[in-house]
């Protein structure tokens, strides 16, 4: 994933871990910490990236949506 370009659908799940881990207080979170959330939790997600692309074509609206409800799952997982 490159800053200053469109985010992808697959740099997706990897962005929604990072913001969760800093939100749960791991400020340091690294991209490998990131990758070992979303094989434990997200193991199947990269069968299913056309959803992503879904996800993408429908709008802002649906995005964050979509981020919230992915955020609310990892939290409670961790906690």
């Amino acid at each position: 994933m490159r800053y200053g370009k469109w985010i992808e659908p697959k740099d997706f799940p990897f962005l929604i871990c990072h913001f969760s881990i800093a939100i749960v207080g791991q400020e340091k979170a690294s991209h490998k910490d990131a990758e070992t959330i979303i094989m434990k939790l997200f193991r199947f997600s990269f069968k299913f990236e056309p959803i992503w692309m879904l996800v993408f074509s429908l709008g802002p609206g649906v995005l964050v949506l979509v981020i919230v409800l992915f955020l609310v799952l990892i939290l409670k997982f961790v906690h």
